[in-house]
């Protein structure tokens, strides 16, 4: 039948017990009539009943059995793409497929009566064609926000929720004030009761009024909420603050032991005639370049202090330990540029060890730490602990808090 455009098989088979596979096989068909034939479509060993008419508009499924795989349930239903107005009333539907209706793009009508539905999520996404919806005698009692998207509510003209045992509770808030403003798009709205709670049943919902107030009470908890939430957020706000200016902290109580100090008795050495540098810096290879474009730049060229660099300083063809003892001698302070480099390099740990061993000699402080980058644990050795346990050190900032740290290296090597 080539030319078949409407199929009615209403009350076939008493009830309907197969259906073939290619049953359907028609691309001609536009509407299909299939209600009360009892048949189970969760029975069937095939998703593929409408596979072969694509262009059906009209489907009438009422009074049969639809699967509660949900999988299946719309898989059957997924060649439809051409429907306009699907009816499954009465088909035992408890939870529906999400999206199911999402790839029927013409879809107006949508007929759910008399099932058990009393939940969906997501079911009218995108739903934007659909003006008539039927949930009448459902298991409905909330309808809220997210029942429905804002353009399928804008689309709609008629929603039918009759007979549905409705809640008269703060939760239906949101459904009661859009029905001030949507009353006419509602079906028969003057005749929704109330089911529970209990002392509620049977008042017309329409005489139900909760308010925005009523539903939001004050209480005790929330001030203890809000005043524990505040504190916990004023006290995660400071610790943030902390762990990001900890350098910025570090070089301040620096700077504050050097003024400190100052009060107490301790002067700027104006006459360095005993020393030929203000300082001896030990450094790896891996930070040469920071210490040659940034350190020396700053504290030579800049603030005329006098650094011993052993790359550009020491004496060609001398013995390394002999250079090192003669050029701290020389030095009034001892500069030492730490980072993950430096913990790794077993030359740097030496020459640590020679420094702190003429600073034993000397008898005093001459240590002035600055931490270029954070040291990993697994690389922080004893020696280095010991090290930073005996002062305080500075730490290099770039950008904000960088001229900080200059200040507290330039009060560093001026002061003792």
């Amino acid at each position: 039948m080539p030319a078949l455009k409407t199929l009615m098989l209403t009350r076939i088979g008493n009830p309907l017990k197969k259906i073939s596979e290619v049953a359907f096989n028609s691309s001609s068909l536009t509407t299909l009539q299939m209600s009360l034939n009892s048949f189970h479509f969760d029975r069937t060993s095939s998703s593929r009943v409408f596979e072969y008419c694509p262009d059906i508009e009209h489907l009438d499924l009422s009074h049969n059995i639809l699967p509660r795989n949900l999988s299946l349930f719309k898989a059957i239903l997924r060649p439809l793409s051409n429907l306009r107005k699907l009816i499954l009333e009465n088909c035992g539907i408890t939870v529906i497929p999400e999206m199911l209706f999402t790839p029927f793009k013409k879809i107006w009508s949508l007929g759910l009566s008399r099932n058990k539905i009393f939940y969906w999520e997501n079911l009218f996404v995108n739903v934007t064609s659909l003006t008539m919806l039927d949930l009448s005698v459902n298991s409905i009692s909330v309808i809220n926000q997210t029942s429905f998207p804002p353009e399928v509510l804008f689309s709609l003209k008629k929603l039918n929720l009759g007979s549905n045992p409705l809640s008269c509770t703060c939760e239906q808030l949101w459904f009661l004030n859009w029905t001030k403003y949507h009353l006419n798009k509602v079906v028969n709205f003057a005749n929704y009761k109330c089911n529970h709670p209990i002392d509620m049943d049977g008042l017309l919902l329409s005489n139900y009024h909760p308010t925005v107030e009523n539903c939001t009470p004050w209480s005790p908890v929330n001030t203890i909420i809000i005043g524990v939430a505040g504190s916990g957020a004023f006290i995660v706000l400071i610790i943030v603050l902390i762990v990001r200016c900890q350098s910025n902290i570090k070089n301040y109580i620096y700077l504050f032991r050097v003024t400190y100090n100052k009060r107490r008795g301790y002067l700027i050495l104006d006459n360095d005639e005993n020393f030929e540098y203000n300082a001896f810096v030990v450094y790896c290879e891996a930070d040469r370049d920071w210490v040659h474009t940034k350190f020396i730049q700053r504290v030579e060229n800049e603030e005329g202090l006098k650094l011993c660099i052993h790359h550009r300083d020491f004496e060609i063809g001398q013995p390394i330990i002999g250079n090192i003892n003669k050029f701290v001698e020389k030095s009034r302070k001892v500069v030492v540029i730490m980072s993950n480099d430096f913990a790794k390099s077993e030359w740097c740990q030496w020459e640590v060890d020679v420094v702190q061993e003429k600073r034993r000699r000397i008898g005093r402080d001459v240590f002035l730490l600055v931490m270029l980058k954070k040291i990993d644990s697994k690389h922080m050795t004893s020696h280095l602990r010991a090290l930073l346990a005996s002062g305080h050190h500075i730490k290099y900032s770039n950008g904000v808090g960088e001229d900080l740290f200059w200040r507290a290296v330039v009060e560093g090597l001026k002061n003792l």
